[in-house]
């Protein structure tokens, strides 16, 4: 998933944001801890954009890498809100390298992945990959 199309406004505002060669380098020293940097999923179907997420199912276990660095270690978060009508759950996870597996019992309609400011100084973002991991039956 690429971050181009998919920052939040809060995020832009004051950021000095750099497309290079490796991705996109981005700094705002002005977005609060807890604020969204960018959002992909379920609130661009209402914006008409595709939300670049592959199919994701209950019960199904995920490898999420995030392809970025970032200053310090541990300033970005992974935050996963499933939905279900009017109802949601959230998964938080620290990343660069996470397995996820989505609740079995919880049927959502639609997910949302929001990378998640923590006291960023700086990030350099090339991608986000998930991929389905498949468990062998013996």
């Amino acid at each position: 998933m690429k971050i181009n199309d998919n920052l939040t406004k809060d995020a832009i505002y004051g950021a000095q944001i750099v497309q290079t060669n490796n991705g996109v380098e981005y700094r705002n020293a002005y977005l609060p801890s807890g604020y969204a940097i960018a959002t992909w999923g379920n609130g661009q179907k209402r914006n008409h954009k595709q939300n670049g997420l592959p199919l994701l199912f209950p019960g199904n276990t995920y490898q999420i890498t995030l392809e970025a660095n970032f200053e310090p270690s541990e300033s970005i978060l992974l935050k996963i809100i499933l939905y279900h009508g009017v109802e949601q759950r959230e998964i938080i996870i620290s990343i660069k390298e996470s397995t996820v597996t989505f609740p079995v019992d919880y049927h959502f309609d639609s997910v949302q992945f929001e990378l998640v400011n923590v006291s960023n100084e700086f990030l350099m973002f090339k991608d986000i990959i998930i991929q389905e991991i498949n468990e062998e039956i013996v």
